[in-house]
C-alpha cells in the first residue's frame, strides 16, 4: 500500500531488474488525504487477523493530518495484537540548521519531510498504538558498529534524531 506514483516507480525498477515476487504481492494504491481502508479491503485484507503493518520512509512526508488519519485508520483496521512498526524523524531534526540543506534539497525536489515528533511515544499513544520498543541508529543492536555519531541521551531536548519504533494494539 503506498501512492500509485510511487507504485509506478518502484515497478519500473522492479522490470528493470527482472525481479519476481517469491510470495503473494496485491497492490493497494492510496491517498493519504482520502479514506482508503474500503479499497485495501476490497483488495483482500482480513481486518479481524493480527496484521504487522511496516510504515518504512514514509511519515516524514505526510502532513501531521496525514500521519493522524494513518494511524487512526490502521488502529480502525486492525485486531488486537497487531503490530505497528516505523521510523521517524524528530521534530527537531527537522528544525536543526545542520539539516536545512539536506531539507531544502528535498523540498526544492517536491518531496518536503513535514512531519516529526519529539515525544514519539504520546504521539503514537494519542492514536491508539503503545510504543513496545524504540531506537535510535547507533544504538546498542541498531547499527552501532556502522553509525558515526554519538547517540545523544533521551533527557536531552532538542537534539536530531531518526526514531525505530514498535508499537502494539492492546486494545
Amino acid at each position: 500500500m503506498t501512492t500509485k506514483d510511487l507504485f509506478e516507480e518502484k515497478n519500473k525498477r522492479l522490470l528493470e531488474l527482472q525481479a519476481q515476487p517469491s510470495c503473494c504481492r496485491i497492490e493497494v494504491a492510496v491517498d493519504f488525504d482520502q479514506h482508503w481502508l474500503g479499497d485495501l479491503k476490497r483488495s483482500g485484507f482480513d481486518a479481524s487477523a493480527n496484521t504487522l503493518w511496516i510504515v518504512e520512509g514514509l511519515l516524514f512526508f505526510l502532513k501531521t493530518e496525514q500521519v493522524d488519519n494513518l494511524l487512526k485508520t490502521l488502529k480502525e483496521a486492525s485486531s488486537r495484537g497487531s503490530r505497528f512498526v516505523t521510523d521517524m524523524p524528530s521534530k527537531s531534526l527537522l528544525n536543526a540548521p545542520t539539516s536545512l540543506i539536506f531539507l531544502s534539497k528535498l523540498r526544492n525536489d517536491g518531496y518536503p519531510w513535514q512531519f516529526g515528533s519529539d515525544n514519539p511515544e504520546g504521539f503514537l499513544q494519542m492514536n491508539g498504538w503503545k510504543v513496545t520498543k524504540i531506537k535510535e541508529p547507533g544504538e546498542k543492536g541498531v547499527g552501532e558498529k556502522r553509525w558515526p555519531y554519538t547517540v545523544q541521551d533521551r533527557s536531552i531536548i532538542g537534539v536530531s534524531r531518526n526514531w525505530l519504533i514498535c508499537a502494539s494494539l492492546d486494545s
